[in-house]
């Protein structure tokens, strides 16, 4: 009984072991399959090197972009010839293992009484398999890592001991005073990266370091080789990239910039190449990823710049004051612009082909961590200066491009007055300060500054919001010096002005009338009366607007001479104020007239105020002071601007600002205009 039990057992021992070495060939024989499949994948980078080849001839005028590819491709071929053997071994190892497996088959149904010499067998098989697998595996290890893409980093394996031996290559120097000169660079010029003298592969080189990141520059050079090249390293990654750079200049040049440019993508790397130390443009904008080193397309700027215009060439009669004739509309994004040129401009142009916008004379490339954005003035060769152009230049799936352009030309104030052709006559210089307006058709115009209107000299830092929502402004002290005003009409109805009064209001414009835009009778607000006598029962300074629509010279006076009518019962220590607009929604009566007129009629409505004793005073919003009036003829009168964003760019000075259309104040239902002061014309009434 004793026997049989031991034999039983011993099966039992047996069969466990099998199914043990049955489960160690398993996996050994998933192993195998995995690294059939990597050697799958170098087949697949056989056919890309093939595919490389097919597209060689049409690089022939990209020769960076041909030599790059040329050069990947070699190493594909080097790394595939040392792992040819791997196929062999891998097939060899897996054929074994299925026949192993076949044979446990045989083993399980034959039940045969000798298992540990079946055993022995197959453990002796799995060791020769163990074997042959840490060998692939190790030579594989050993191997490089090939690119996914052709624009991926391909590190390189180290030369060995003997290699660098035998190799006693003769050096050309760019410099002989690198690390003086390294020494002496500026690390706020140079930041995030430290610079450093090191040898890299032998040969002594300039390398700019941050984290894992380093880039190197060489300085020395084997005899005969042309060209110079890049080494960039990170994260155990190596791209040697074709790049022309020069010692003889300011080394910090040469530090590239490093920041998030591509969003989400994470950072980058930028580097730029002039063809000469004094140019403004840069010839070449390469970026790259600064983890995985693969590279975005290169930026030619002067060709994107280029592009960003389209242009459109025509004829006319020959001018009678000695202009061309020859016109350009030049287009961006779907706005024109239609210039007078030149006769030496539209030949040039038309005849000889060529493009006659030049951008490199005030040309500015700013790289912050975040953006690299640009500017540039727009002329020609002749000197005629058309405006300004400016943008980001931004890294976008693996392109670099331009972002946000904008175009603004150079225009009088009387671009699109009434008679006006639109045709812009160029200017003969650069203008160096000017204010933004936009056109009719979505054309952004540069109005240059006038030096005989007084500029705004307001610290809008110092301009507060309160609690109740009305805008504050303090003096350096922190002392309050403005005052609370609304505006309203008969849209605000019934206004119960204690209520506004103890809401916070100082004063109050009330509009006290109107001109019809279509007849041009003069119209009373229907809630004139009542407002006017409830602010100054409440005790709110009050002071009035009429909203004109006079289109000569005399109606500016009927119009002022109402207003003094309907004031003179009333206390009114606020302005008097004259509203010239456009009605956008309508061809009201006085919308065409011209700029020069409109002025001539602002006059008049001002100085018959100011006859009777009262403070006239101008009401308009950006486009209108500058395209609709002459401020140059209305410096004796105070303004009344309208704007309701946050960022103040208005160059001229005005003394109320209206900020919203959309205030709430208790005892007003619905909306009301809002308005701060920063004179107390109460206390110049006084």
């Amino acid at each position: 009984m004793q026997d049989k039990n031991r034999k039983n057992q011993k099966k039992e021992d047996s069969k466990s072991q099998a199914l043990d070495v049955l489960r160690e060939i398993q996996h050994l024989n998933e192993t195998a399959e995995q690294y059939s499949k990597y050697n799958q994948s170098y087949e697949e980078i056989d056919r890309r090197v093939e595919g490389m080849a097919e597209i060689l001839p049409d690089l022939e005028d990209a020769p960076q972009q041909k030599v790059r590819v040329e050069q990947i491709a070699e190493e594909v071929r080097s790394v595939r010839e040392k792992l040819k053997f791997i196929k062999g071994d891998i097939s060899a190892a897996d054929g074994e293992l299925k026949s192993m497996r076949k044979r446990l088959e045989e083993y399980g149904k034959r039940k045969q009484k000798n298992v540990w010499r079946t055993v022995a067998a197959v453990e002796l098989v799995c060791l020769l398999v163990t074997g042959t697998v840490f060998f692939v595996y190790h030579q594989i290890k050993q191997g490089q890592n090939v690119p996914a893409s052709s624009g991926d980093a391909t590190p390189t394996p180290a030369a060995s001991d003997d290699d660098e031996k035998d190799k006693t290559p003769q050096t050309h120097v760019l410099i002989s005073d690198l690390k003086e000169r390294v020494a002496a660079l500026s690390q706020n010029n140079i930041a995030p990266f430290t610079a450093s003298v090191e040898t890299v592969e032998g040969r002594e080189a300039l390398c700019f370091s941050y984290r894992e990141l380093r880039i190197v520059y060489w300085n020395e050079y084997p005899e005969g080789e042309e060209g110079t090249k890049l080494r960039l390293e990170s994260e155990g990654r190596l791209l040697v990239y074709p790049w022309d750079y020069d010692f003889s200049g300011n080394l910090e040049l040469l530090a590239p910039k490093y920041g998030a440019y591509a969003g989400a993508e994470g950072n980058q790397i930028i580097f730029t190449k002039y063809t000469k130390p004094d140019d403004n443009i840069p010839e070449r904008i390469c970026v790259l990823d600064a983890q995985r080193l693969w590279e975005y397309s290169e930026l030619d700027l002067k060709t994107a710049l280029l592009e960003s215009f389209e242009l459109g060439y025509s004829e006319g009669n020959p001018q009678q004051d000695g202009r061309s004739g020859m016109y350009m509309t030049m287009t961006v994004g779907a706005a024109p612009y239609q210039y007078e040129i030149s006769q030496a401009t539209y030949t040039n142009a038309v005849y000889s082909g060529e493009n006659p916008l030049l951008f490199d004379r005030y040309f500015t490339l700013e790289l912050s961590e975040e953006k690299m954005s640009f500017s540039a003035v727009v002329y020609t060769p002749q000197g005629e200066y058309l405006g300004e152009i400016a943008g980001e230049i931004a890294a976008v799936d693996r392109e670099i491009v331009l972002k946000n352009v904008k175009f603004g030309a150079y225009v009088t104030p009387y671009q699109e007055d009434a008679g006006s052709t639109g045709i812009i006559v160029p200017r003969e210089n650069r203008m160096t300060e000017h204010i933004t307006i936009s056109g009719k058709n979505k054309q952004r115009y540069y109005i240059a500054l006038s030096d005989e209107v007084a500029r705004v000299d307001y610290d809008m830092s110092r301009l507060i919001q309160n609690e109740s929502g009305f805008f504050e402004y303090f003096d350096e002290s922190g002392r309050k010096i403005s005052r609370t005003g609304i505006d309203v009409s008969k849209y605000q109805g019934n206004i119960n002005w204690k209520l506004v009064k103890d809401a916070g209001v100082d004063y109050a414009i009330i509009r006290l009338g109107y001109r019809g835009m279509n007849e041009g009778t003069l119209e009373l607000d229907p809630f004139y009366e009542a407002n006017i006598k409830g602010a100054n029962e409440a005790g709110v300074d009050a002071g009035v607007y009429f909203f004109s629509q006079a289109v000569t010279v005399e109606e500016a006076i009927e119009e002022a001479n109402m207003v003094l009518e309907h004031i003179k019962d009333y206390d009114i220590t606020y302005p008097v104020i004259f509203d010239t607009e456009v009605v956008t929604t309508y061809n009201a009566r006085a919308n065409g007239i011209a700029r020069d007129l409109r002025t001539d009629i602002c006059i008049a409505f001002c100085e018959t105020i100011a006859a009777a004793g009262y403070e006239p005073m101008v009401y308009a919003n950006t486009r209108w002071m500058i395209l609709g009036i002459d401020l140059e003829r209305l410096t004796q009168y105070d303004k009344w601007y309208a704007y309701y964003g946050t960022t103040f760019t208005f160059p001229y000075k005005y003394q109320m600002l209206q900020y919203s259309d959309s205030g709430q104040v208790p005892g007003i239902s619905g909306a009301v205009d809002l308005d701060i002061s920063f004179v107390d014309y109460s206390e110049k009434k006084r």
